[in-house]
């Protein structure tokens, strides 16, 4: 990932009214761990929409030729991306469609309505995984994390789809090489994701996490 365009990509979305740069809060304090170890929160749930999906939004739509404002824009979510984008589709008035798979939960379909787009469900086993664009955008997040904890040597982060995993990596492992990455996932969760090209084992560890 060239950090030159990743550098671009957050002085142009941290101008965005939608964007909050969400805070790093130790827990050392508050948890009883050996006196070498700081331990951090990167609270990205304060973000506008409730996830760092408001990031890779807001720069692919800062990106968009203004010609295609005129035309709906489309694109397919489990929830949290499609709500970022009816967002922003609402804030600058655009028309959004967003297709979602039919086991999606009723709370993110309902929100996303409420949003005034348009939401299509479809049987999931028809939607492909195409994460190329969100690990291009997700990599701001493990920018961000690097500026404001710039000593940081181990990172732990949802895995998901696997986007946001192997974008916050490949920021932070271009700036800090020897810091170590773990991806955690519910017990359940599908572990062939961890699999996807952009996540080699040798950049993360993945530990399912039992609630």
């Amino acid at each position: 990932m060239d950090v030159q365009i990743m550098e671009k990509a957050y002085d142009m979305i941290k101008q965005n009214v939608l964007y909050r740069k969400t805070p790093m809060i130790p827990l050392d304090k508050t948890i009883d761990l050996p006196i070498y170890v700081g331990l951090y929160l990167k609270l990205e749930n304060m973000q506008y929409t409730g996830s760092f999906k408001i990031r890779g939004a807001i720069n692919q739509i800062a990106n968009m030729d203004k010609d295609n404002f005129k035309k709906k824009l489309v694109t397919i979510s489990t929830g949290n991306y499609g709500k970022a984008l009816a967002t922003i589709s609402k804030e600058l008035k655009l028309d959004s469609l967003i297709i979602m798979p039919n086991n999606a939960s009723d709370e993110s379909v309902q929100i996303i309505k409420e949003l005034r787009s348009n939401v299509e469900l479809v049987d999931k086993n028809l939607l492909q995984k195409t994460l190329d664009d969100h690990v291009k955008n997700d990599n701001i997040c493990g920018y961000e994390i690097f500026q404001q904890c710039p000593d940081i040597d181990i990172v732990i982060a949802s895995c998901g789809g696997g986007q946001f995993l192997a974008g916050i990596s490949s920021a932070i492992k271009h700036k800090k090489p020897n810091c170590k990455i773990y991806g955690v996932e519910p017990y359940g969760g599908d572990i062939g994701l961890v699999k996807n090209m952009w996540i080699s084992t040798a950049l993360v560890q993945y530990y399912p996490f039992k609630h």
